[in-house]
């Protein structure tokens, strides 16, 4: 009977530990989820004004690409769209690396900042791809004799 009594009495203590500690972590992880929240909505609104306003990037790209040859790339949606969720997932970066911030994981945080330091460098080594290609097509233009229509 004392081993059932010291087991309930271990299990007590072990509830109420977790309790506390709980409630202690509990602002912590509601201000995370609030983070995330407002991160979501705001990657969103960002995602939907670049849909919106966008026909100007695909404009911009449809010209550029009128100078790069006839093996252009060819996306199957348009390049607003590519560069929407490019936005909305750059944003709700940040926001998530703020969240996991205010939980106090230090090594999850360091990591996802690290990211976040590495991602221009991404960019601008994609943007100097997407340059050479362009300048290329360019190029490629200027050599070539043109094609005349063959009856």
């Amino acid at each position: 009977m004392e081993t059932l009594n010291n087991l309930r009495d271990i299990l007590e203590s072990s509830f109420s530990d977790f309790l506390r500690t709980l409630a202690a972590y509990l602002p912590n992880l509601i201000t995370a989820l609030l983070l995330l929240l407002l991160g979501w909505l705001f990657a969103r609104l960002i995602r939907a004004l670049t849909l919106r306003f966008g026909s100007g990037i695909d404009r911009l790209t449809a010209h550029l690409r009128r100078h790069s040859g006839p093996a252009a790339l060819a996306l199957r949606k348009p390049d607003s769209s590519f560069i929407a969720r490019l936005l909305y997932w750059l944003v709700f970066l940040f926001f998530l690396a703020a969240a996991v911030e205010s939980l106090g994981l230090p090594g999850l945080a360091d990591w996802i900042n690290q990211l976040i330091i590495y991602l221009p460098k991404l960019i601008i080594g994609a943007l100097i791809l997407f340059g050479g290609y362009l300048l290329g097509g360019i190029a490629q233009d200027l050599v070539r004799p043109p094609r005349w229509p063959v009856d």
